[in-house]
């Protein structure tokens, strides 16, 4: 009679994770998220309403609206470049279990980029030639 037996990990296993230290790297994500939030946010201050005493009649609104469609092009283009940072942060933290200083200081430089996104976008849908 053949025996069968189950094949045995030869990988060294993890070090457990501390709470605290699980804590801090739960706030460095949750701080990077909000800066993601408020960095698309941002992004919507760059949309101008029309004014309703430049429209008199809804060829007037309609102009307008067509005449706001490259911040809304620069609005959606960014929303999604912010955004796909946003996923991309999001997995490749998904694999960190720990952190240090470093790491933490390379994240507040990536942030710092992050949100400096709804002013070249601001540049480009009011100076769009």
């Amino acid at each position: 009679m053949v025996k069968i037996s189950a094949r045995k990990e030869t990988s060294v296993p993890a070090p457990e994770v501390s709470y605290h230290e699980r804590r801090a790297l739960d706030r460095l994500i949750f701080f990077s998220d909000g800066v993601f939030a408020i960095a698309i946010t941002l992004l919507v201050l760059n949309v101008a309403i029309p004014v309703a005493s430049q429209v008199s009649g809804s060829s007037d609104f309609v102009s307008l609206l067509l005449a706001a469609l490259p911040r809304l092009f620069a609005y959606a283009l960014s929303f999604f470049v912010i955004g796909a940072y946003w996923m991309a942060h999001q997995r490749t933290f998904h694999f960190i279990e720990r952190y240090d200083r470093t790491l933490a200081w390379l994240n507040l430089v990536f942030l710092l980029f992050v949100a400096l996104v709804p002013f070249p976008t601001g540049l480009i849908s009011e100076y769009d030639s």
